[in-house]
């Protein structure tokens, strides 16, 4: 009897069949793709300026935003936001990036905040008047005389103002629409005695 010999259909359906798994692995990979490509990405954030502070909002239910306020790219590691942000350097980038689980990530957003220079308060000694400025182009000062701190409801400075007739705190604070408000001034006049 001679020795065995293998059979060529059993080599034949080995090799169909590692090509089949290949086929196979190559499908799955493509689908994974496919449905990766399918899932939703999450709105971009939207960052502005809302009682002088900035706040971020984003229109994809329960996605989480985070944010930068150095100028780095946000990522998944980044502080989380929860409510609007003070801005107390200027100028100061903030960047954000929305996700959500079975989501793409959202593209980022970025918005740089400036904040009005303070104004300057002082007694014209050419004119006598008690004048106001701010070095940003453009700002509108606001100020009070009761010891209260200004808004822009406060009496708008336009021109010079005469002197007192008693000692008087002027505080001041200069206000640019797509700025950040300025930190108040503050200005002390005491009537020299005749």
């Amino acid at each position: 009897m001679g020795a065995n010999k293998e059979n060529p259909y059993i080599r034949i359906i080995a090799n169909r069949l590692a090509g089949m798994n290949k086929d196979l692995a190559e499908i799955k990979e493509q689908l994974a793709v496919i449905a990766h490509n399918q899932l939703p990405t999450v709105a971009t954030p939207v960052i502005a300026l809302s009682s002088n502070k900035a706040a971020i909002t984003c229109a994809t239910s329960g996605a989480v935003i985070h944010y930068t306020t150095d100028g780095t790219e946000p990522t998944a590691a980044s502080a989380v936001y929860s409510e609007p942000l003070s801005i107390a350097a200027s100028p100061t980038t903030i960047k954000t990036i929305a996700m959500k689980l079975d989501c793409h990530d959202s593209a980022v957003a970025s918005k740089v905040f400036t904040i009005v220079a303070k104004p300057v308060i002082g007694l014209n000694a050419d004119t006598g008047k008690i004048e106001m400025s701010s070095a940003t182009n453009g700002a509108s000062i606001y100020y009070t005389t009761d010891g209260s701190d200004p808004t822009s409801a406060s009496t708008a400075y336009s021109a010079g103002l005469d002197q007192p007739a008693e000692e008087t705190t002027y505080k001041a604070i200069a206000i640019k629409s797509g700025m950040v408000d300025s930190a108040v001034e503050s200005f002390t006049f005491t009537p020299t005695q005749p």
